[in-house]
């Protein structure tokens, strides 16, 4: 009879990762959202000009940059 390789826990499932409280999920979220916008800043001129236009910097907090990208983008319509 053969064995079974089958696992109960997926190999995506991060224990400490699942498992934070909520404080520590809004922190995380904060370090990825600032690394994105630091690398629409540095390598997107469409972005850099809505961030200098703002007075803002990638390590501004999200809920201003938020604030400035609704704005900038309602207006946007990309040609095809």
């Amino acid at each position: 009879m053969e064995k079974s390789v089958f696992k109960i826990v997926p190999d995506y499932w991060d224990e400490d990762l699942e498992c934070i409280s909520p404080e520590q999920i809004l922190a995380v979220r904060t370090l990825k959202m600032q690394k994105h916008l630091r690398y629409a800043y540095q390598n997107s001129p469409f972005y850099k000009k809505v961030f200098d236009k703002a007075g803002l910097r990638p390590e501004d907090g999200m809920l201003e940059c938020e604030d400035i990208f609704a704005q900038a983008l309602s207006g946007f319509s990309p040609s095809h």
